[in-house]
């Protein structure tokens, strides 16, 4: 941070910063949800089927991975993207940073000024446990499921509401033994998801009223635009 060394304010910008960079792939996770849910439902429609014949169950559940490789492939690497992210921020706020362990980091990058500001506007020291940020995360988190549940295209499973129910209970009581940046970066990822949710059905509500079709592209308006200022 060249002028306000908050670390806090770093990983807002580091979290928008990924999140655009990963944009893409983002786009193409949300948009297999409904493809993850039919996967759901042919494994308890096979397992159904098959009851106690554990081989004939084995064969279809095979042959249906093998069907929806692509979307089960794609999920993977979003989950290992988050695992990542977990391990990363877990080791520098509770073993990196804290120890200033300078040594670890690349010869081209400058050595930070001591002491580093661990905290986000001097509110949250993020190497310790802030029971905070951990119910701000919670309640986030209930909200986020919440405006998912109720704007999926089918109505939510019972299962969909258990993890309404108990998710944010769970996320609470697992971050109480994580450093606060780390429940942080949680929070932030989990307010541009919200942010994305909004925009999502601000898309399909201006799409059902019929202003889509009436918006001039970018890329036309810069045409158009050069046009005027170049008098061609």
């Amino acid at each position: 941070m060249p002028i306000y060394k908050d670390m806090g304010i770093a990983i807002i910008i580091f979290v928008v910063v990924m999140n655009i960079i990963l944009s893409p792939l983002r786009k193409r996770v949300e948009g297999s949800e409904e493809e993850q849910e039919i996967i759901m439902a042919e494994l308890k429609e096979a397992e159904k089927k098959y009851g106690s014949d554990a081989l004939g169950f084995k064969k279809a559940k095979k042959q249906m991975l093998k069907k929806h490789r692509k979307t089960i492939n794609l999920r993977g690497f979003d989950l290992l993207i988050e695992g990542i992210y977990f391990i990363t921020f877990w080791w520098v706020f509770a073993k990196g940073l804290p120890q200033q362990d300078w040594n670890l980091l690349y010869s081209w990058v400058p050595k930070p000024p001591d002491p580093v500001n661990l905290t986000f506007l001097n509110l949250f020291d993020l190497t310790t446990v802030s029971w905070t940020l951990n119910l701000i995360s919670a309640v986030g988190l209930f909200i986020v499921l919440f405006l998912k549940n109720w704007w999926k295209p089918k109505k939510a499973s019972r299962e969909d509401y258990l993890i309404l129910v108990w998710a944010p209970f769970a996320a609470y009581f697992i971050s109480s033994k994580l450093p606060a940046g780390q429940e942080f970066f949680f929070t932030i990822t989990e307010v541009l998801h919200f942010i994305r949710l909004i925009s999502n059905q601000i898309k399909k509500i201006r799409k059902k009223l019929g202003f889509e079709e009436s918006i001039l592209p970018i890329k036309d308006f810069a045409k158009t635009g050069w046009k005027q200022i170049s008098g061609g």
